[in-house]
């Protein structure tokens, strides 16, 4: 399971990102594994302990001008999202379609986000970061 975000005017931004003097590309892509670190980290801490399976396959893949950073558990978006009665999907309702279950039996167990709060406490300081980035000369 990996969190996908998307900015608006992103195609954009990647095209201007060739523009760029290699040393602002270079300023970019660290503040992008940083953040991917970062996240990576922050949701370890608040994944649940249990047997330590989960929290032992967060991963963070760098790609070029993004980072990924999810599980390949498969039980992971049901410990983030919640199964039943007790999902919670507030704002992430069509990332969370993709899990919706299809068995008969049903098994309440209350979300324990880890992704979506590692992302969020990271998401304003990458995008303050990139902004200050771009717009120094």
């Amino acid at each position: 399971m990996d969190i996908s975000y998307k900015l608006k005017g992103l195609n954009k931004a990647l095209k201007d990102i060739d523009k760029f003097s290699k040393r602002k590309q270079n300023q970019i892509a660290d503040e992008l594994a940083g953040a991917g670190l970062d996240i990576e980290t922050r949701a370890k801490h608040l994944c649940p302990e249990d047997t330590r399976f989960l929290r032992n396959h967060i991963i963070r893949k760098p790609e070029k001008w993004s980072v990924i950073v999810g599980s390949s558990v498969n039980y992971a978006p049901y410990v983030e999202f919640g199964t039943g009665g007790l999902v919670d999907i507030s704002g992430w309702e069509d990332f969370a379609a993709q899990f919706k279950g299809k068995g008969k039996r049903q098994v309440n167990r209350r979300a324990q986000p880890f992704l979506r709060p590692a992302f969020d406490e990271s998401k304003n300081k990458l995008i303050k970061e990139l902004n200050r980035i771009i717009k120094s000369k």
